[in-house]
Order: C-alpha cells, then structure tokens, then sequence
C-alpha cells in the first residue's frame, strides 16, 4: 500500500498539508449528520485532538471532548474509592509477620479484588524462576536449568558433615547436559542453613542469577588464590522447588545436626554415625574447589 507522501508528492510543503486537511475536515461535517458522529470519526478514529481541531476552526464538538473527560475522572474517582476502602480494610485484617514491602505488595495486588474474597488477605508468594537465560562464556545465550547437589565437608569437630550446591545444566540435542556448578565447596561445613559459596571464577554469569531473586548477597566472601567468592543465602521455597528429595534430606539433616550440636550429649552413638556415613555416600556430589 502506498503512503500519503507517495500519492501526493514528496515535496508536499505545510502549507498544502493544512490545505488539505482543512478540505478533508470539512467533506467530513457536510457528510455526517450530527455532531455525535463526527465526533467519533475524526477523534476517535482519525486521532484529532480537540487543540488539533481549533485550528481548522472546528470547536462544537468541544461538548463531547468535555464529556469524555467528565466521565473518565468519574470512573477514576469510582477506582479510587473503591481502592481506598480495599486498603482500609485490608490494613485491618492483614496478617501479622508482614514487612513493609510484602504488605504493600499484597495491597497492590488486590487492587480491583473483590475485598469479600479471604484470598487477598493471604501473604503473597514470590514467584520464582526455574531455569535462567544467561549469557555464557562464548557470548551466546544459554537456558540453565538448576539442581540441588550436596558436597563432602568436615565440621570443627572433624566429623563428615555435608554442605548444600547448586548444579547447572543446559539443553544439547534435546538433553539436559551438567554445563557449571553455580557453587564452590571448600571442605569446610557452612553452619548456616541454605548458604553457599559462588564459583563467580567459572560462572561470570553469576550475577545475572542473583537479579531473579532466588538468593541474596550476603557480603561474606572467601579468598581463594586469586579468586574471591561470595557467599549467598538461597530461597527457601526456591530449593524446594529444585531440589526435591535431595534438598528434604538437606534440610532434615541440617535440622537434626543442629539439634545435636546444642544436646547435652554431644557424642554421636554408633547407628548415628553409620547413618550419616551412608547417606553421604549416596548422596554427595564430588565436586571441590580448583
């Protein structure tokens, strides 16, 4: 389809621009029989402002620009009632628990709810990504899809202990191959629940992961070589998501190795210890730091 510039001439000047539109408003009036209607062609369809329509001397449909404004600050005046009493009643009934930032999350979400509906009144929940598009070492853009794995470790006490990794794997041939370990292990047990190292040495993508929120920066680093690794806290519901029977065993573990540590009885029986030892052989990964 041509365009008007082609129909009418490129050197088309301003003044025959205006020339035109005048004549073009103008068939327009004498062929629509009311105001109405021709409001509706050359505003709502053609896209003249009311400003735009001074200016070729056209100003009685002024009425139906003044309307449509009188209508829309109505509907918003309506919104805005409504989401006030939302607000109020949800400040009433929120539960306790909530930062700041979680309820104000809540409110912003139920905007336009039905305030009868319980549901809006419930602690939001974040939505967590499964896989990450990250740009890779070759410059590409690579789908990474993560996996709980464990790592040998030795606590203080010099006993085998475990601690928590995140494995990468892309998409080759339609197979997921392992592609990175998100995480570094350094033998030594982390004592804090969901944390790990970064490899950021051999993930320089790292940080791209962070910005989706499944963990947080803790600011605890690790020197090693001439590399320094930081240490993040993972999202609880993020792990489960991934993690599965791996991350259960994970925690439970964790959960029950604490309990140990502050029992009066510090010494582990015979069962215990046989117990962890077969767990850690079937279920750690051996993957160390360089």
């Amino acid at each position: 389809m041509k365009s008007g510039k082609e129909y009418l001439g490129i050197g088309i000047t301003d003044s025959r621009k205006d020339e035109l539109i005048n004549n073009f408003i103008t068939w327009m009036i004498e062929h629509h029989n009311n105001d109405e209607d021709l409001y509706l062609v050359l505003h709502k369809h053609i896209g003249l402002t009311k400003e735009e329509l001074h200016k070729y001397d056209v100003e009685s449909l002024d009425k139906y620009f003044k309307a449509e404004k009188d209508q829309r600050e109505e509907i918003t005046d309506l919104i805005t009632g409504e989401d006030l009493a939302q607000q109020a009643i949800y400040a009433a009934n929120a539960p306790e628990g909530l930062s700041a930032s979680e309820k104000a999350s809540a409110m912003l979400g139920m905007l336009g709810a039905d305030i009868t509906d319980n549901s809006v009144y419930d602690k939001p929940q974040k939505e967590l990504p499964r896989t990450f598009v990250v740009r890779g070492v070759t410059g590409t853009l690579v789908e990474l899809t993560p996996e709980v794995v464990l790592y040998n470790s030795i606590d203080y006490m010099g006993k085998p202990q475990f601690n928590l990794g995140i494995r990468l794997y892309c998409k080759d041939s339609g197979t997921l191959e392992p592609y990175a370990n998100l995480t570094v292990n350094f033998h030594e047990f982390i004592g804090m629940k969901n944390y790990a190292y970064i490899d950021t040495n051999n993930c320089p993508f790292a940080s791209e992961i962070l910005k989706t929120g499944i963990a947080r920066d803790t600011g605890l680093t690790k020197q090693s070589g001439y590399c320094t690794y930081p240490m993040w806290e993972f999202d609880k519901k993020f792990l489960e998501q991934i993690g599965g029977e791996t991350y259960q065993l994970y925690s439970d573990k964790y959960d029950e190795n604490m309990e140990k540590a502050f029992a009066d009885d510090e010494d582990m029986d015979e069962s215990d210890e046989s117990e962890d030892e077969d767990f850690l052989t079937n279920r750690v990964l051996e993957c160390e730091v360089k």
